[in-house]
């Protein structure tokens, strides 16, 4: 009997050894994968905050170019404006010039 409680008890510490140790190697296990799951949300946050970015330089590129157009579209408008300005001065100078020809020549 008294070997029989030994043997039980040889078994109950070895059994206690045994989930000593799985403990210990889940608890490591679960220790990797918190660190795991921290660097991923870390890596989330840097790629969300990368895209917010992106998505700022892409607004502020498309506010640009609006206004961009709207200049070039504006100035195309000016010097249109100019050149039929430039252009009925100069038939009105070649009209003046041609009839001072007439009475002078």
């Amino acid at each position: 009997m008294l070997d029989k409680k030994q043997q039980q008890l040889v078994d109950a510490n070895a059994e206690i050894s045994k989930l000593t140790s799985e403990n210990r190697d889940l608890r490591n296990k679960f220790i990797e994968v918190e660190s795991s799951k921290e660097q991923l949300a870390s890596e989330v946050n840097k790629s969300k905050f990368a895209q917010s970015k992106l998505q700022q330089d892409l607004d502020l590129s498309k506010q640009n170019s609006t206004w961009f157009e709207t200049e070039l579209k504006n100035k195309t408008n000016d010097l249109q404006l100019l050149r039929e300005q430039k252009r009925d001065e100069v038939s009105k100078l070649q009209t003046q010039l041609e009839k001072y020809k007439q009475n002078y020549i």
